[in-house]
């Protein structure tokens, strides 16, 4: 499964937290009828989900690329196109 680690939810989702994972359809729709029923709970879940994007922009991406590169020594250039 290497290939698809990106199409996993959990990776992108942080269960309770940020979202809600279903591990089939069924139990995504129960999921689904969770967050209709329970207001609060969707707020918060909505706002944190929304704080996490915003902490993933590209620039952040890119900063841990280059600090891994900086860690291994290896010599990073970034030049404009």
């Amino acid at each position: 499964m290497r290939g698809n680690r990106w199409r996993r939810p959990e990776v992108l989702v942080r269960a309770g937290v940020d979202g809600l994972i279903g591990a089939t359809p069924e139990a995504f729709a129960v999921q689904c009828a969770r967050l209709v029923a329970e207001t609060e709970t969707r707020v918060a879940m909505a706002q944190r989900a929304r704080e996490a994007a915003e902490a993933a922009t590209w620039d952040k991406v890119f900063e841990g690329v280059w600090a891994v590169y900086d860690a291994c020594g290896a010599p990073v250039s970034v030049t404009a196109a």
